[in-house]
This record gives C-alpha cells, sequence and structure tokens, in this order.
C-alpha cells in the first residue's frame, strides 16, 4: 500500500527523483481520480493506474512504468491530453429550452440560453476504450510510435489488449462540476441538470482560486444550503452567525446609492472598456472593501460584504466574454456569484485566501449579504450603533516629510503610520460592544475621491489609479503600514489586533496592501 500511494504522490508532485529535495507543487495534490485508483488497486491487489490524464510533467514515474513520450511543447503539453473519440447520443438532455417561460414560444429563447445550450447540452458524448496496465510496472512494455506526439496514453502502443468497456465522460446535463456558466445554470427552473455534484469552486474575490469556502457559498447563496444544518452545529466551520456575532456594516442606504453610481463611473473613465479602465473601476470597489475588512478585523468584528449592482459587473466584464454570453443572465465574473430566477442579483465571492493561513475565508470570519439579512430578522429589534472613521490616514509626524513619495516595501524601512485616527475608531467601537451590529461612516465618501485613501497605506499621488510603483515592484498588494509594530502599540484599544495578521492571510483577496 505505501508504495502504490507513493506512486501516485511521485506523479501528482511532478518532480524527478534529483529533485526530490524541492518543495511540492501542493495545488494538485487534491485530484481526485487517482486517488479513486489507488482505492481500487488495494481492492483487487493489482495496479489500476490512471490512464485518461498524464499529470506528471517531469516525473520519471512515467519511465518506471514502461512507458516514453516526447515534450514537443514545455508550456503547454500537449502530449499530456488524450484523443477522446465522439459518440452521438439520439436522446436529447431533459432541458426544454420553451419550457423555461411561455413568452418563449413567440420571442424566442434569449441568446445566452441557446449558447449554453449548444455548447454543453447538446454535444456527442466524449468515450476512450479502456485498458488494463501490467500488474508490474517495470515490465509495462509501451513504446511511442514513430512520429506520434499527443495523446499520452494513447499516442502509445500497448502490448495488451483492451479491456471490455468504454471510459465515458458525463454530459454536463447529466452532472455540472459547478465551474464557469455551468454554475450559473444549476439554479435554473427547470433545472437543465439532472444531478449536479459540486467540486471545489474556482470563484473568489478578487481573483480565481481553488475554494471549498466558495463551494458552500454558492450553496447558501443559491439557497441550496439546508440551514437546519446551522441550528445543528453541522455546518462546516460553523454557523455563519450566532447570538453572540457582532458585525461592522456600511450604512444600508447609502451604501446602495453609492455602489449603485460605480458602474456609469466605471463606463466614464478613459479608454473604457480597455483593462486599465475596468481594472481600476474594480479597484476603486476593492479599495472599499479592504477599509471595511480592516476596520472590522481590528475591533474583532465579521465584515458584512456588501451586495453589488449587476450593472458593475457587466461594466468590468471583457466586452467579448464568451463566458458571458452562455451564462444564465449574461453575467459572468470569477469575484461573483449571480443568483436569481426573473431578476438576477450579484454577490461578491468569498475574499481569495493564502495558503499557509490557519482557514480559507469561510462565512465564520466574513457575512455574505444574504446571511445578514438573516442575522438582521435573528436580532428581533435589538439596538444596533454606529462609528465613524473621521480622519484620513496619513504618516506619523517626522516620519516621511512632506508625505509619500516612494513606497517602501521591507518591513524595516516602512515609515509609522499615525495611529492616532484608529485608535479612536476602536475606543469608540469598544464602547460599543453589546451593539450587534455598528454602521461604519466615513468609508463610502471615499469613492468620490480622485485619489482612492486606504486607512493603513499612504500612497503617493496618482500611484492608486496607475499602480506604477506597484507594477515595478512585481508584487501583488501596496505595502500595508499595520504589521506586528503597530498591531502591537494599537492592542490595547483594539481587540482585534492580535489577530489581525491571520485574519489577514485568511481573507487576503480582501486587501490591497499587506
Amino acid at each position: 500500500m505505501c508504495e502504490m500511494m507513493w506512486e501516485r504522490l511521485r506523479l501528482f508532485l511532478e518532480v524527478d527523483r534529483l529533485g526530490l529535495y524541492k518543495s511540492p507543487n501542493r495545488e494538485v495534490l487534491w485530484e481526485q481520480d487517482a486517488w479513486n485508483d489507488l482505492v481500487k488497486s488495494l481492492d483487487v491487489r493489482k495496479r489500476v493506474f490512471p490512464w485518461a490524464t498524464a499529470y506528471g510533467r517531469k516525473s520519471d514515474l512515467w519511465a518506471a512504468l514502461g512507458y516514453a513520450r516526447v515534450v514537443t511543447d514545455p508550456v503547454h503539453h500537449p502530449e499530456k491530453w488524450v484523443n477522446w473519440n465522439s459518440l452521438a447520443d439520439a436522446r436529447a438532455p431533459p432541458f426544454d429550452l420553451a419550457a423555461i417561460d411561455t413568452s418563449l414560444a413567440t420571442a424566442g429563447p434569449p441568446a445566452q440560453l441557446c449558447s449554453f445550450s449548444d455548447m454543453y447540452l447538446r454535444p456527442n458524448l466524449a468515450w476512450i476504450p479502456l485498458c488494463e496496465p501490467p500488474n508490474v510496472t517495470a515490465s509495462a512494455g509501451a513504446r511511442v510510435p514513430a512520429g506520434e506526439t499527443s495523446g499520452l496514453p494513447l499516442g502509445v502502443v500497448l502490448r495488451r489488449p483492451p479491456r471490455r468497456g468504454l471510459l465515458m465522460v458525463a454530459p454536463v446535463w447529466l452532472a455540472s462540476l459547478g465551474a464557469g456558466e455551468q454554475a450559473d445554470w444549476a439554479a435554473a427552473r427547470p433545472a437543465p441538470l439532472t444531478y449536479v455534484h459540486i467540486t471545489n469552486m474556482w470563484k473568489c474575490f478578487p481573483h480565481p482560486c481553488w475554494s471549498k469556502a466558495g463551494r458552500l457559498f454558492w450553496l447558501r447563496a443559491h439557497g441550496f444550503w439546508d440551514k437546519r444544518l446551522d441550528v445543528l452545529g453541522l455546518t462546516p466551520r460553523g454557523a455563519p452567525f450566532a447570538s453572540e456575532t457582532r458585525v461592522l456594516a456600511l450604512p444600508w442606504g447609502a451604501a446602495g446609492a453609492t455602489l449603485a453610481r460605480l458602474p456609469e463611473q466605471t463606463r466614464a473613465l478613459a479608454g473604457f472598456p480597455d483593462a486599465a479602465s475596468r481594472g481600476l473601476g474594480l479597484r476603486r470597489l476593492h479599495a472599499l472593501l479592504h477599509n471595511l475588512v480592516t476596520l472590522a478585523f481590528l475591533i474583532g468584528r465579521k465584515p458584512v460584504i456588501p451586495r453589488v449592482p449587476c450593472d458593475l459587473v457587466r461594466a468590468l466584464t471583457h466586452p467579448t466574454d464568451g463566458s458571458a454570453s452562455r451564462s444564465r443572465f449574461g453575467l459572468h465574473h470569477h469575484a461573483v456569484v449571480v443568483t436569481g430566477q426573473t431578476d438576477p442579483v450579484c454577490h461578491l465571492m468569498p475574499g481569495t485566501w493564502r495558503p499557509g493561513a490557519s482557514d480559507q475565508c469561510y462565512q465564520t470570519v466574513a457575512m455574505a449579504d444574504f446571511d445578514h439579512a438573516d442575522f438582521v430578522a435573528s436580532l428581533r429589534g435589538a439596538a444596533n450603533g454606529s462609528v465613524a472613521m473621521r480622519v484620513a490616514p496619513s504618516l506619523a509626524a517626522g516620519a516621511a516629510g512632506a508625505g509619500v513619495q516612494q513606497l517602501q516595501w521591507p518591513k524595516s524601512s516602512r515609515p509609522a503610520l499615525d495611529l492616532g485616527p484608529i485608535r479612536a475608531f476602536c475606543r469608540e467601537a469598544t464602547s460599543q460592544v453589546s451593539s450587534p451590529i455598528l454602521q461604519v461612516e466615513g468609508l463610502l465618501s471615499l469613492l468620490d475621491r480622485e485619489e482612492q485613501l486606504l486607512v493603513d497605506a499612504p500612497l503617493p499621488p496618482g500611484e492608486f489609479s496607475t499602480e506604477t510603483q506597484l507594477r515595478r515592484s512585481g508584487r501583488p498588494r501596496w505595502p500595508s503600514l499595520l504589521w506586528k509594530d503597530a498591531l502591537a502599540k494599537l492592542g490595547s484599544d483594539c481587540p482585534g489586533a492580535a489577530d489581525f495578521i491571520d485574519k489577514r492571510n485568511t481573507c487576503v483577496g480582501f486587501f490591497l496592501a499587506e
């Protein structure tokens, strides 16, 4: 058993014998099919190897198994892919386009509905013949035919006959993996999918990431999650709120009005819809989240992530995005999940997490807008409070003369942040510790400024709009001035200072500076 497990590990780590000292590529260890094959190997007492896909680019395991291949493209590795056969199936999938809405009988179905159906529900089934490798890996005895450059392992000649049977790919209408536009259609009525299998979703804010938290978020957003599991204590990582939960939220009415202006402000940017203007539009929203989450974590409360206008999602999406043209509402963005039956509702996904953090950005760390509605209903009229961030962030007196001109990434040379405004904010917030909900004033006004202000990272003039120094540095975020020394000084006033860095790592996608 140990030998078989080591075979799989050597394959998935994508290393060679001389490079075993290197750090493993942990991202590929979760692939399920090879571990299913391992269990089957133990069951039948002979090696059952994953034939459909070859993962290891440089692994010497293939040579040990008796296979050989020629790498013709070290970037895309076409020799790794399987040449599937096509099988036409006359049976139509259980998805009647006309049944979506009676009005379609005359008006016709939406264009994205036809596009999704044609691409995912109607294609022929893909299959390959099943082959059984020899029980002894060292004598697998296969060779690459002359001139063959693709289709491993179908690009090799086997000295054993194929087994009876086919390996077939389940069609999307039978089982969705919960990715891309497939996930958007899983909530349609009537459902185009007979059975839905949700794997880890590659949707996070602000960029795609492998996320188990995102899978649970998707279920809760669509109303597929049985909330009785929250009451029973069976929800992974815990229920989104309890009687002792304390949150920090934006003012509800004002936040909606401010966010509603973002789509047109984005379209009004010079160069729109180029990537730079769309990126700046997203960054303006991101700055609001950064400030909200930073202040919430400092005072030991959960931030309430606001719902965003779906028109903003349209403004931020590439105009020729094929996924949008096949999605249920014509909306598709890696940072957003879209719900609703007739009118779309757009929710921001959990923040990207950092490998090595204590956890992913689950509902126990940041509260989604749909969970916040249930939380408010559970309070039954409990008094809430408000707290203001009244002063813009600045450097401590004498730290940098006239102001920030050059960003400093090394921690040893970073200037000191004026902690006075943050101390005052924390004291005002902790004086209202019994209030379940605190609404934070002063953050929305930053969206109307020409230059955004981050509460923990004063930036040089023009830097927020251009990211000039950030791009030159090659780093993903600006340098925050809230690190261990500053947080230690805030510990007596800000109850969340001690855990701030860990929570920032857990939901690092919500941060523009660290």
